[in-house]
């Protein structure tokens, strides 16, 4: 059983999002030591692999999270970063507190519980210029933050998810893990990860074609036919639809990619806070990194080329910067469900 301090901290380190809510973060505790590493057993050939800027991102988030908390309740917190990238598989941090057995009371109610991602419509009212500012200014060592609510800029970050989504719904290893996290009814939901189907806001008969497509044999047959072109089509309309857009900026190295992932969640529960719905799409992303990783399918590499030239422009990226994330924001219509999470004990070892 664990104290219940680091109980607490570990809660909110779990509450970190990531990729179709795959939760890769595992954690062990050896009596004095908390840390965090990369759970290939239970993850492995199902998301993004430890080294990924995606899996990094929600390192970031993790560890902004666990900070968070930790200043709430004055918690003294130490922090050990593993700072080479040769170990990342094994270990990202660890931390440990003077008084692990504090009790953190109601600590669920802290605001960071309740970022969550909103994939419906939005109302179409723009968004408050005061609040815009607000976000405009927030920053983690190196990471930035670039606001977007200009409507032609709007339209042209959607043709770059267009652009983008078409390339992902061409390469296998992303569109097997895509089908891989999806859940179609309420056991598969009970697990805990994934995507439930219900809060991805799908059109008439949105289920049924997931069902089909999930299989790539079936989705690389139905390519042939330009199927990739209609779901990047449909992938992409709320972006073009969405009243602003938020950016997550830094250098691509390991620290500046933790930083902007403490960034990304400290942005995304902020706008929560305001009644904001926040999507986020790390297609375009993906797809840039992918680019430099050689890992884009060669048919495809001229149009991850074009798509690298075009995002650089429309956010101003100097070099060595990268797009992290991108938002989509607006005002709320309705919550959706909240993504699940797996049992505490399932993601966390006791030595």
């Amino acid at each position: 059983m664990l104290p219940k301090a680091i109980n607490a901290l570990v809660n909110a380190a779990h509450f970190a999002p990531s990729a179709d809510n795959s939760q890769p973060l595992g954690y062990a505790w050896d009596g004095q030591w908390m840390s965090v590493f990369y759970d290939s057993a239970r993850v492995e050939g199902r998301t993004f692999g430890p080294k990924s800027p995606a899996t990094l991102l929600t390192v970031g988030a993790a560890l902004e999270n666990i900070t968070q908390l930790s200043n709430v309740f004055k918690i003294d917190l130490e922090f050990e970063k593993n700072r080479s990238d040769a170990r990342l598989d094994t270990e990202y941090f660890r931390f440990r507190v003077s008084d692990p057995d504090k009790a953190l009371d109601n600590y669920q109610a802290n605001p960071l519980f309740a970022r969550h991602t909103n994939r419906l419509p939005y109302q179409k009212k723009p968004i408050s210029a005061v609040i815009l500012e607000q976000f405009q200014r927030l920053s983690e060592e190196n990471a930035r933050i670039l606001v977007v609510n200009d409507r032609t800029a709007i339209k042209e970050a959607g043709r770059l998810v267009d652009d983008a989504s078409k390339i992902r719904f061409q390469t296998r290893e992303v569109h097997e893990w895509l089908g891989k996290s999806l859940r179609f009814n309420k056991e598969e939901v009970d697990r805990g990860d994934g995507l439930d189907i219900a809060t991805l806001g799908l059109p008439p008969g949105g289920s049924l074609t997931l069902k089909i497509i999930k299989d790539w044999r079936r989705m690389a047959v139905l390519n042939r036919i330009g199927v990739y072109k209609v779901l990047s089509f449909i992938d992409s309309q709320p972006v073009r639809q969405a009243p602003g857009l938020v950016a997550i900026i830094s250098p691509g190295g390991y620290e500046d990619s933790l930083s902007a992932g403490q960034l990304m969640v400290r942005t995304w529960g902020m706008l929560n806070q305001q009644n904001l719905g926040v999507q986020p799409y790390f297609v375009i992303s993906d797809q840039m990194f992918r680019l430099e990783g050689l890992a884009v399918p060669p048919p495809l590499v001229g149009q991850a080329e074009r798509l690298a030239v075009n995002t650089r422009r429309l956010f101003s990226l100097k070099d060595p910067e990268k797009l992290q994330m991108l938002f989509r924001v607006g005002y709320q219509k309705r919550k959706p469900i909240h993504s699940r999470r797996l049992p505490i004990e399932d993601v966390v070892k006791i030595l």
